[in-house]
């Protein structure tokens, strides 16, 4: 165990689908913002982009080194580091417009433009595409059923709050 451990636990990544997700339910739960509330989606879309610019940024100082690390070649083996680098040799840039869709191959692809020296535009703006649809989706789907998703919510806890006397005569 590292003396960084604590820290460490800090910097652990969620998937941006629940990150935007949230967003989302919160934007659909507070009309009282008005339009200032509908914010909330470029900056999600920045934010992804970012977090991913910054491991495109790795890739490209690192890149090399850090895929041959024992520990990264546990997580992406060999076999689909090779994969992803003859995909991007086949199919350019597009690969980031789908495989950003991906959750399991998106660390090693954005590794991977960096360590290909994919052009910083290219990357921004490919990836700023397939952010921007993407999360776009996830955002608009969890904002319309975010009121049904809330009426359950709040259907559940009426009914739990109803039921727990009867359970307690029960038990």
């Amino acid at each position: 165990r590292s003396t960084l451990f604590p820290y460490t636990t800090l910097f652990r990544s969620i998937p941006e689908e629940i990150a935007v997700v949230c967003a989302g339910l919160w934007t659909a739960s507070h009309p009282e913002y008005g339009l200032l509330r509908w914010l909330m989606l470029p900056v999600c879309v920045v934010a992804v982009v970012l977090s991913d610019s910054f491991l495109y940024i790795v890739g490209r100082l690192y890149g090399k080194r850090l895929l041959e690390k024992p520990w990264m070649l546990k997580w992406v083996p060999k076999e689909t580091q090779n994969r992803i680098i003859h995909n991007f040799d086949k199919y350019g840039v597009n690969i980031l417009l789908v495989g950003r869709l991906v959750p399991g191959i998106r660390m090693p692809l954005f590794l991977t433009a960096g360590l290909l020296r994919l052009s910083v535009a290219r990357f921004i703006l490919a990836d700023g595409i397939g952010a921007g649809i993407g999360n776009s989706i996830f955002f608009l789907l969890a904002f319309w059923f975010g009121e049904q998703f809330k009426t359950v919510l709040e259907s559940a806890e009426e009914k739990v709050t109803h039921a727990w006397p009867i359970a307690v005569m029960v038990v």
